[in-house]
């Protein structure tokens, strides 16, 4: 299972080979990647993720940083055992400290602990202690005359980066307090105006978009107040732009839009997201019941070959599906194939009629029949009056 999370995280990172794909990369695109449905918000090996985040520049900048400071400990350390002295290196502590962290968190998560990842640091510095500089720019060069620029820079960007930090803590901090005192407000509007206060700190921030989301679908819920779901749209549209893989969001906007019975607008968004989310059964279920209603809403005009583009879509969309539940079967024994991947009966009736609307007969019932015999209540459904809703070509 981590050799498929290493082949997942290196098929991304060669759609953004230079300088990866950013912060956060890997938790946010692997499900466009993955080889199976498995749910992993970190790719069990710093190196493969820091690959997929900063790609070739970033590691190489990574690696160079750590052999220097180890090449520095080595000849530290071999300089202090041609002493006469009788005690072992102090440095050699920090070292014993580093070395299985940094080798273990090739293979698991170990850096995505932030103390730990500071103490490391902090002991691969330890480690240089009394060594020779790697770039030695204490001679009379050009570098001299400019020698208090380095600190002045870095005081100026530790500044900027203590500020920045701040205002994400109030943002959090400020979120924090909304939600425990959600019960207790004095109106909608004076929570709708704290997460607007809070979104002006953290423009775009997924996390508290969906927080406003869900309070604004609330709101429209209780009132039909058309000017909360216009804004929630807005809301959700504004953030995708920045989001836009995020399945949370994504599924938002769906609801929303089908609550309105906005088929035309979902159809295409449910396309785009199979592509994004290979993995996900609801959003076949949603894109087939999408296309079978756009076609029905066009069986009965005078031009049938309207309905036919969408028939064929649902037609590949199911396909795909049993593509993708067949390639499960291919999975090394035992290696688990992650989340439940799995067809639905939904599923199956719009296949079902799909394959009628296109007059394969024999395929239709070969997938309603299983349906008809199945011995549960809930999924044993009325063949006959299915039928007598279809209009095959």
């Amino acid at each position: 299972e981590r050799g498929t999370f290493y082949s997942d995280a290196w098929k991304l990172y060669k759609d953004y080979p230079i300088v990866g794909a950013g912060a956060g990369a890997w938790s946010t695109l692997y499900e466009q990647y993955q080889n199976n449905p498995y749910t992993s918000r970190l790719a069990h090996s710093f190196i493969m993720q820091h690959l997929v985040e900063t790609g070739i520049l970033g590691v190489i900048i990574l690696l160079a940083f750590i052999i220097i400071v180890l090449f520095q400990f080595i000849t530290r350390l071999t300089a202090w055992r041609g002493t006469d002295q009788d005690d072992s290196d102090p440095r050699l502590p920090y070292f014993l400290f580093a070395l299985p962290v940094l080798v273990h968190s090739m293979i698991d998560f170990d850096m995505s602990f932030v103390y730990l990842a500071a103490v490391l640091f902090l002991c691969l510095g330890a480690m240089t202690v009394g060594s020779r500089p790697v770039f030695n720019i204490t001679k009379p060069t050009f570098l001299t005359r400019w020698n208090r620029i380095y600190p002045v820079t870095l005081a100026v960007l530790s500044l900027i980066m203590l500020i920045g930090a701040f205002q994400i803590l109030r943002a959090n901090n400020l979120h924090n307090k909304i939600i425990s005192s959600a019960h207790n407000a004095t109106s909608y509007q004076s929570l709708i105006d704290s997460f607007d206060q809070i979104l002006k700190i953290r423009d775009a921030n997924p996390y508290y978009t969906e927080s406003k989301a869900q309070l604004l679908t609330q709101l429209y819920a209780q009132t039909n107040d058309e000017l909360y779901y216009t804004e929630n749209l807005d809301l959700l549209n504004d953030t995708l732009q920045s989001e836009p893989y995020n399945s949370g969001l994504l599924n938002r906007k769906l609801d929303l839009l089908l609550s309105k019975n906005k088929f035309d607008q979902a159809f295409p968004l449910t396309n785009q997201a199979l592509v994004d989310f290979p993995w996900n059964v609801t959003l076949y279920e949603k894109n087939m019941v999408l296309a079978i209603i756009l076609a029905e809403n066009r069986i009965n005009v005078p031009d049938w070959t309207q309905a036919r583009p969408y028939i064929d879509t649902a037609l590949a969309t199911y396909q795909q599906l049993n593509r993708q539940i067949e390639h499960l079967t291919t999975l090394p024994e035992g290696q688990l194939q992650g989340n439940s991947f799995l067809t639905t009966p939904t599923i199956e009736l719009v296949a079902a009629k799909a394959y009628y609307y296109t007059n394969e007969f024999e395929a239709a019932g070969a997938i309603l029949k299983p349906l008809v015999d199945a011995q549960q209540p809930k999924i044993r459904y009325n063949v006959k009056s299915l039928v007598g809703t279809l209009h095959p070509f």
